[in-house]
């Protein structure tokens, strides 16, 4: 099938999905699906968990949607608005059959299917009433969206098994996809708060360190111009347009993405060859400015040309918003608290809402740059210029100098050691041919030969020279690789599961590795026979590992998450982890 089409196909399918309010009586099957919400108990006493169970019979010839890993917009959806003592729920979706119908691959439930519900109260030993709403796809003649409206109320006074416990039971093993959390219901205004905060404590993650070069250079280009201040706060200004404007842009294409039913994260584009090269081009010319090499200023005729429309201090402007551009460019690999629960909310949203809340983060991200444009010149001041401002551009060079080290390091692992030896023979001969152009400026023009070449490097072929991964380390010793499907089985033996879901890119993954999951006393844990260590490796894009991150509703990495015994559900850590945060969490899910 034609892609166009394809898509076209998607999109008539999602809209028919996401408008299940619609009723089209004419279309839908001449008797209905049958549904009952069983219960694994009489009462919640004693019971920390309720295991529920949906029963379906659907009509013959008919079939009802279930999740897909190529089309998961179309998953079948339960909501627990109304429910009284509610705290989440899991569903675990039984295994489905693979059809083909209007020309898609649509997985699918036929005549019968138990779906089994984890419901976990907000008060334990207290009567709980469950209102569930199902949402879902029937498809016979034609796909019609349907739902249905579910209830089922418990005493606290009774705690025994019911007839229906070891069917639940048998169909919760059997269960061959994950858990998918379903979250009570959730304040967008505190979303946009979350997003606010996590937008601003992005400024001091690990991640963010080879942004400060690019904010230290903007403060001391603004130290030429703080006897003017409107000079000075447009220049900051202009800054803060250009994070805010790329987080903007970030939402309209996480929104176009969606739409088409692309699947979306943060920090994916770290997982593109192309977009690293081009990394590595700007950071090379940044690194050469500021070791005084190059001198980056927009070409005479154009500088010319705006400064006539808008004003002599405009190109300065300009650098200023690319500035703000590329600082945002480097900021996103990795997460931060706060940050993770918003970008995973703000993912699964869609239009105005997707755009409101990447501006959000934006503004948060920006907040330093909106602040200092707010402060009075005459609190700014800096040493005039000497040597310190030589050797603090020199240092800053050297930070962008490991930065692009870095770049080359995560290139080689998501493209081919070809092109990576490639470019880095280009950066060497680009900081060669500048060297020598001081003194002969006749030979500057062949710098851009170089320079090119590292572009022309992202049409290489990815051939199978990848370097191994870091995380390669998971075929031996403590981490296993990560196997969503053994972790039900792990915890039903009584283990303790622990998943580290990181990238070579990800450089929080970096320092929580380093500080925290390398230390002596966690490793020492981590080893203990009843403990079983995962690491997923997302330096590559994996579907499975998105699924993950999409169930918990996390949009990027670092992400780590602790079951056991006592932690069926899984036990979700910050973004930061703490030592002691990780020993308690171990021993939660052990023995809570």
């Amino acid at each position: 099938m034609p892609k166009k089409l394809r898509i076209l196909n998607y999109l008539r399918f999602i809209l028919a999905f996401i408008c299940s309010g619609v009723q089209i009586a004419s279309a839908a099957p001449e008797k209905g699906v049958q549904a009952k919400l069983l219960s694994s108990v009489q009462g919640t006493k004693g019971h920390q968990e309720i295991l529920l169970g949906l029963q379906l019979t659907i009509p013959q010839g008919a079939k009802i949607n279930a999740p897909s890993p190529e089309n998961p917009a179309v998953a079948p959806v339960f909501e627990w608005q109304g429910s009284k003592n509610f705290k989440n729920a899991q569903v675990s979706w039984p295994q489905s059959k693979r059809y083909q119908i209007e020309g898609l691959d649509f997985y699918a439930y036929e005549k019968a299917v138990l779906i089994p519900i984890v419901y976990v109260p907000e008060k334990v030993n207290q009567s709980i009433t469950a209102q569930a709403k199902f949402k879902y796809v029937l498809c016979q003649e034609q796909c019609v969206p349907q739902e249905l409206s579910l209830t089922i109320s418990l005493p606290s006074d009774r705690g025994e098994e019911t007839v229906h416990s070891p069917l639940l039971t048998q169909a919760k093993q059997n269960s061959s996809v994950n858990p998918l959390p379903i979250e009570a219901s959730v304040s967008f205004g505190l979303m946009v708060l979350f997003a606010l905060l996590g937008g601003f404590i992005l400024n001091f993650m690990p991640c963010v360190l080879p942004v400060l070069s690019l904010k230290f250079m903007s403060i001391t280009r603004q130290e030429a111009r703080l006897h003017k201040a409107f000079h000075y706060r447009s220049g900051l200004w202009a800054t803060f347009a250009g994070i805010l404007s790329s987080f903007i842009l970030f939402g309209g294409a996480a929104m176009m993405l969606d739409s088409v039913g692309e699947r979306i994260g943060w920090g994916l584009h770290f997982q593109q060859p192309v977009f690293l090269v081009f990394m590595i081009a700007i950071l090379t010319l940044f690194t050469c400015n500021l070791f005084g090499l190059y001198e980056i200023a927009l070409p005479g005729v154009v500088q010319t040309r705006l400064s006539a429309i808008f004003g002599h201090h405009f190109p300065h402007l300009v650098e200023d918003y690319l500035t703000g551009v590329f600082a945002t460019l480097l900021a996103t690999p990795c997460t931060a608290p706060f940050l993770g629960t918003a970008l995973g909310y703000a993912l699964s949203r869609s239009g105005g809402e997707i755009i409101l809340l990447f501006s959000v983060m934006g503004m948060g991200f920006g907040l330093p740059y909106f602040i200092g444009a707010l402060v009075p010149t005459r609190w700014l001041k800096l040493p005039k210029p000497g040597p310190w401002t030589m050797t603090l551009s020199r240092f800053l060079g050297g930070l962008l100098a490991i930065t692009t080290i870095w770049l080359l390091w995560v290139l080689m692992g998501t493209h081919s050691l070809l092109a990576t030896l490639v470019v880095a023979a280009a950066i060497i001969s680009m900081i060669i041919l500048f060297y020598v152009a001081q003194k002969r400026p006749e030979i500057r023009r062949w710098v851009w030969g170089p320079f090119f070449l590292i572009l022309f490097t992202t049409f290489l072929p990815t051939t199978g020279d990848k370097a191994p991964a870091s995380t390669s380390e998971v075929s031996k010793g403590l981490w296993q690789p990560l196997d969503i499907k053994k972790i039900p089985e792990l915890v039903k033996a009584g283990k303790v599961v622990f998943i580290d879901v990181t990238a070579d890119w990800c450089l929080t993954c970096k320092i929580n590795k380093t500080l925290v999951l390398n230390e002596k006393k966690v490793l020492k844990t981590l080893s203990s026979s009843n403990v079983v260590a995962m690491r997923g490796d997302w330096t590559r894009y994996d579907a499975d590992i998105k699924d993950f991150l999409d169930q918990y509703s996390r949009a990027g990495v670092p992400f780590n998450i602790v079951f056991g015994p006592k932690k069926t559900q899984g036990l979700v850590l910050s973004e930061i982890l703490k030592k002691k945060d990780v020993l308690t969490a171990l021993k939660r899910a052990q023995s809570d």
